[in-house]
C-alpha cells in the first residue's frame, strides 16, 4: 500500500535575508547588501512566525530547519520561533554559520528551550585562508572552530557540511 502525503513532514523557516558571512557559493540572491529595500523588521517577522506556526500545526509537519539568512543575527526572533515551535511539538535545528553564537545564547538554548536538537553548520575548508576567501571574511575560520568547540563542550550536537567547489575539490585532491 502507497501512502501519500499531504503536506511535507519537514520545512525550512527563513527568518531573515542578512547574513554576516559573503560566501561565493551562497545562494541566497538577497546576500548582497546592495539588493536590500527595506530594514528588519523583527515585529513583523515575529507576527508572521504566527501564522507560519499555525499553518504548520493545521498540516501535521513534523520538523522544520530554522535558517535565514543567519538565524542568529536575530536571536529574539529565533528564540521566539523555537518557543512557538516547541508548543506545537515540532522538532527542529538551527542552520547558522555559528560565528555569532555566544555562552548567553547557548545558555538559553540549553536552559530555557532544554535544547536537544542538532545545530547544522558550514565550514568551507580546512584549510584557515581558504576557509576565510570563501566566507569573504578574515578569521572566520577560527570563529567557525571555536563556535563548534563552544556547542561541544555544552553538549549541543553539531552536524558540519562542506559545500565541494571545483577549488575546494583541485587543494583536497592534490594533498
Amino acid at each position: 500500500m502507497i501512502h501519500r502525503m499531504s503536506t511535507p513532514t519537514r520545512v525550512d523557516i527563513v527568518l531573515n535575508q542578512d547574513c554576516n558571512h559573503k560566501c561565493v557559493h551562497c545562494y541566497n540572491p538577497w546576500r548582497d547588501q546592495c539588493n536590500k529595500k527595506e530594514k528588519y523588521n523583527s515585529e513583523k517577522v515575529i507576527s508572521n512566525i504566527d501564522v507560519i506556526v499555525s499553518e504548520l500545526k493545521k498540516a501535521n509537519v513534523w520538523s522544520a530547519i530554522l535558517t535565514g539568512g543567519e538565524p542568529l543575527l536575530h536571536p529574539e526572533v529565533l528564540f521566539y520561533c523555537i518557543e512557538k515551535l516547541n508548543e506545537i511539538g515540532v522538532s527542529m535545528s538551527i542552520n547558522t554559520n555559528l560565528t555569532l553564537i555566544t555562552p548567553q545564547i547557548i545558555e538559553t538554548l540549553t536552559e530555557k528551550y532544554k535544547w536537544n536538537n542538532i545545530i547544522l553548520t558550514s565550514l568551507p575548508s580546512l584549510n584557515e585562508s581558504l576557509c576565510d576567501e570563501i566566507t569573504c571574511i578574515k578569521g572566520s575560520y577560527r570563529r567557525i572552530i571555536d563556535a563548534i568547540d563552544l556547542c561541544a563542550e555544552n553538549g549541543i550536537r553539531v552536524g558540519i557540511n562542506t559545500v565541494v567547489t571545483k577549488k575546494i575539490y583541485v587543494i583536497y585532491r592534490n594533498m
